[in-house]
């Protein structure tokens, strides 16, 4: 007796991590918010789970490294995190209704609570030109149950928050 391959609960392929993390196409239009914020900052999204896993992208200017630095990890393992979530309620509890791969966007988003609290504790001091964060590369969230908004305060492409 062997037993059968695990197939994906999103779309049915055989599943592996790199099939899960970063092939599916579900998880792939979990993504696709924040490649569209990549592409505002000239940083090129990972190509294959490796980079997905263990690198940060890095934006072409240099100008935001040091806050995407800060950033990107907890980004993606939000965004792991509610992915493996919708994929244990499709497999376990399949009396919840599914959710959409923006639904789920906006939840890893919005559950990004450490970069809110950072922002909060920042700029609640006057002088923000001895904060690391805000000084030369502004990051700046606002998170809420239905909506997360990112400004990068110093770019020449982004005139207004970007609702994701």
């Amino acid at each position: 007796f062997q037993d059968p391959q695990p197939r994906c609960v999103f779309c049915g392929a055989n599943e592996t991590y790199q099939h899960f993390l970063f092939a599916c196409p579900f998880g792939q239009s979990v993504w696709q918010p924040f490649k569209q914020l990549q592409r505002q900052l000239e940083c090129a999204f990972p190509r294959n789970a490796i980079e997905l896993l263990f690198e940060t992208p890095k934006p072409s200017d240099g100008y935001y490294i040091r806050g995407y630095l800060k950033i990107w990890p907890i980004v993606r393992a939000c965004v792991y995190y509610q992915i493996w979530l919708q994929r244990a309620d499709r497999t376990f509890r399949v009396d919840l209704p599914f959710k959409s791969p923006l639904e789920i966007s906006l939840q890893a988003a919005s559950s990004n609570s450490i970069c809110d609290s950072s922002y909060k504790t920042c700029h609640s001091r006057k002088d923000t030109s001895k904060c690391s964060t805000c000084s030369s590369n502004s990051v700046e969230t606002r998170g809420s149950s239905n909506s997360f908004f990112l400004t990068l305060s110093k770019t020449k492409l982004l005139k207004n928050p970007l609702a994701i």
